[in-house]
């Protein structure tokens, strides 16, 4: 449901849309979310499934934890066949995220870090994975597809220096749209969607792209009081097949 407006977004540009929960989450199966360990995996069996009816191109689009995973996934899978990405408020690592929640209580960092120590082992022993294998960053310096990043200048659950740092370090073509006055779930701006439906169509039309080109829609004057639907958690896959 919540990728439905991706859906009436996407369809009239000729382009399909595939959309996914990740096990532990929404529809799915399974009892945990990993926050962007597992869910790459997640990830490769739709894109896979994708490939085997004839979908050449693909383009990624997640928001929050789904944004983290299509960046994991890139470094994870080197899957450069992938057209590209659009990332919508992903954060660097679980550590820093943990960090910034717990400084917003006053918490000193000693205490913090004594936490993280008992936290990591219960994850360990409930649900198999460790919390600092997550690390975009790292991720983003072996991203070589073109890559769209969103996040709201008053994301007061992951602050938009996240998305700054992943910029910083991305290897390929990349722009960072920062969206005034949104928070990490609000209603994404219409200007910010157009700005998307315009990178996906020149996205997936084939060739080769220029930054200038796919991203000319990202970089225009934002509207003002223009809201629209939105999600959080989500992953999009945008794609067109070709007969």
């Amino acid at each position: 449901l919540d990728a439905n407006y991706v859906v009436r977004l996407l369809l009239p540009e000729n382009i399909c849309v595939c959309c996914l929960d990740f096990s532990g989450s929404g529809q799915s199966g399974g009892d945990y979310i990993t926050l962007g360990v597992r869910e790459p995996s997640d990830l490769k069996i739709i894109v896979t499934f994708l490939r085997t009816i004839g979908i050449e191109m693909i383009g990624l689009w997640g928001r929050s934890m789904g944004a983290v995973t299509a960046l994991r996934y890139l470094h994870m899978e080197r899957d450069l066949s992938i057209s590209g990405i659009l990332v919508d408020s992903p954060f660097t690592t679980l550590v820093n995220l943990i960090h910034h929640l717990v400084s917003q209580k006053n918490v000193p960092k000693f205490a913090t870090n004594a936490a993280l120590y008992f936290i990591n082992k219960t994850v360990k022993e409930k649900a198999k994975f460790d919390i600092h294998e997550v690390n975009t960053v790292e991720s983003a310096r072996e991203c070589y597809v073109p890559a769209l990043l969103a996040h709201g200048e008053k994301d007061s659950l992951i602050p938009a220096f996240h998305s700054h740092e992943i910029a910083e370090n991305y290897s390929g073509d990349c722009h960072l749209m920062l969206l005034e006055n949104q928070d990490h779930n609000d209603l994404r701006p219409l200007h910010f969607l157009r700005a998307a439906r315009g990178y996906f169509k020149t996205l997936l039309k084939g060739g080769i792209k220029q930054p200038k080109e796919l991203f000319k829609w990202a970089q225009a004057p934002a509207p003002r009081r223009e809201t629209s639907p939105g999600s959080s958690n989500g992953m999009r896959l945008a794609s067109t097949a070709f007969d």
